[in-house]
């Protein structure tokens, strides 16, 4: 698409290594500003190594038939607040719970009356919604939802975005149609 060519966001990635599907998907999303587009291409470029590592994880392979041989690379975008913040409060591993347990006494302790008056409130809201949020990023555990690609020798090929709720072989179908329609093989 020749939009792309003139963006910004796209700067320093190799247009012909990005499937037709993708750059529909971020032209759609551009123009109903469902995400910021720059949130997918950084992480291309990261995948890419013109930048460094953000506060998603690293590149990971699917490991369930169909999708095996296809990676996954998390993007995460505002819109994606509440769900990062669920998933931070709801965790089992020890450094949350760690992190519960601190933000109740925190709040229990800035309280002027010892009930849950407006300083109780603002200080568990805080270390609820932006402690828990700098602890995902600093942890670079941030979701959001994938961009799918394939490692070749010359290069990743990024075929579509997709959903944690989509079926392996929801995506596995799309990536084929994208690298039929592209002409590249699986």
């Amino acid at each position: 698409m020749a939009w792309a060519s003139h963006s910004v966001a796209f700067y320093g990635l190799d247009l012909s290594r990005i499937g037709s599907v993708l750059l529909a998907q971020l032209r759609e999303s551009e123009l109903t500003r469902l995400f910021s587009i720059f949130n997918v291409t950084d992480e291309l470029k990261v995948l890419e190594g013109l930048l460094a590592p953000g506060a998603t994880p690293d590149a990971s392979p699917f490991n369930h038939p169909p999708s095996i041989g296809l990676h996954k690379k998390h993007f995460t975008d505002p819109r994606f607040l509440v769900q990062n913040l669920s998933n931070f409060a709801s965790s089992k591993k020890p450094k949350a719970k760690e992190h519960r347990r601190k933000t109740w006494n925190k709040a229990v302790a800035s309280s002027q009356a010892g009930t849950v008056d407006h300083a109780f409130a603002g200080a568990y809201v805080h270390a609820t919604v932006i402690d828990a949020f700098q602890e995902k990023v600093e942890s670079r555990s941030m979701t959001g939802e994938w961009v799918v690609f394939k490692k070749q020798t010359q290069g990743n090929f990024y075929f579509t975005l997709a959903g944690h709720k989509e079926t392996n072989e929801a995506i596995y179908e799309r990536v084929a149609l994208c690298a039929q329609s592209d002409g590249i093989a699986l």
